[in-house]
């Protein structure tokens, strides 16, 4: 297979997958590239920004595995942090990249004039929501997160810690 094939594979695989792992483009082989196989592969065909992108994809993943790291629930903002709450339950996260806060609790944005408890009384309230979470998602086995299937076959990959099971 030649350099140009290899790099087309990574390349739509990086940029139209969630994955961060790149499997052999041959038949039959699963064998997965390496980050500096694929910083190479990148570099070589001077795509720069892709494997930035990538790198900081693969950082992510590794850092959501982390119980005290948390994201900015705040829209536009794709960073996180490592926060914790310490004995006093200190939940309210101010994101030090755009200053907007967080509940590293609920990992929402945070939620103005409401404690965690007032919060969740009124979650419990909106039966409506509720259901309709519960009839149209499902967990994800490995990280717990709701998920919401729109179509196509059963093989699932979560997009937050890309762990692959099967919807039904």
């Amino acid at each position: 297979m030649c350099n140009e094939c290899v790099y087309k594979h990574v390349k739509f695989t990086l940029e139209n997958t969630y994955k961060t792992n790149v499997v052999c483009p041959e038949s039959c082989c699963t064998e997965e590239f390496n980050h500096e196989g694929i910083r190479q592969t990148l570099e070589t065909n001077d795509d720069k920004a892709l494997f930035e992108k990538y790198d900081h994809q693969l950082t992510l993943r590794f850092l959501k595995q982390m119980p005290e790291f948390i994201m900015c629930a705040n829209p536009g903002c794709d960073s996180g942090q490592l926060h914790d709450p310490g004995p006093s339950l200190l939940r309210k996260m101010t994101c030090m990249e755009c200053k907007r806060n967080t509940c590293s609790f609920h990992e929402i944005i945070w939620h103005i004039d409401l404690t965690c408890d007032q919060y969740d009384r009124q979650r419990r309230n909106d039966i409506p929501s509720e259901n309709w979470i519960s009839k149209n998602t499902k967990q994800c086995p490995q990280c717990h997160r709701n998920i919401q299937k729109k179509g196509g076959c059963d093989h699932m990959t979560c997009k937050m810690c890309e762990y692959r099971f099967y919807w039904s």
